[in-house]
């Protein structure tokens, strides 16, 4: 049944590839000193026209220099957090994830390391976050609501609140990675 509902998914899709932008993100997963997984997010700058102040993956949409998406989540990692594809260590794509402003978003799963010094791009990027998968699936952290149809993902971390398909991709790199089933 689930690959039914991936082929109608793929199908609605197609119809509106020219419509839709492509874009294409990082999901940069390290160890932290203690030995747990975590992933980097970035808060988005506050005067930026587009998800200003949002909590993000470093990523964009794919320019006409950019031969693939995974070019494009590449090279927004290195203009965003100063991380050189040489040092991103591309593990594999998940599924992309469709948003009702219009993307198509793309998203890649890559081991960095970690400390590392991160060099922001301060246009773009207000600070760089991490996020343990342990804490992530913690009780208390996690809660979806229903709009429209749709499930949106809530994780609640200290200040920030990573939502809409940032939210998505952490949700499903969790069930991925973990088996983790969201409270509902």
């Amino acid at each position: 049944m689930a690959e039914e509902g991936d082929r109608e998914e793929e199908l609605n899709r197609e119809r509106f590839d020219d419509v839709l932008t492509q874009s294409a993100v990082v999901v940069p997963r390290f160890q932290l000193e203690d030995g747990r997984e975590a992933i980097l997010l970035t808060r988005r700058a506050d005067h930026l026209s587009r998800h200003a102040g949002e909590v993000s993956f470093p990523g964009g949409s794919k320019e006409a220099t950019d031969d693939s998406l995974r070019e494009t989540a590449l090279r927004e990692l290195h203009e965003e957090v100063g991380v050189p594809p040489v040092d991103a260590d591309v593990r594999r794509q998940l599924k992309d994830v469709l948003t009702t402003t219009g993307f198509v978003i793309r998203p890649f799963l890559a081991e960095i390391p970690y400390p590392y010094e991160f060099t922001v791009q301060e246009e773009e990027v207000d600070t760089v976050l991490t996020a343990s998968l342990d804490e992530l699936v913690e009780p208390g952290v996690h809660e979806m609501e229903s709009q429209g149809g749709m499930k949106i993902h809530y994780f609640h971390l200290d200040d920030h609140t990573v939502w809409g398909a940032t939210g998505e991709i952490v949700a499903r790199l969790l069930q991925e990675e973990r088996g983790w089933k969201p409270d509902v």
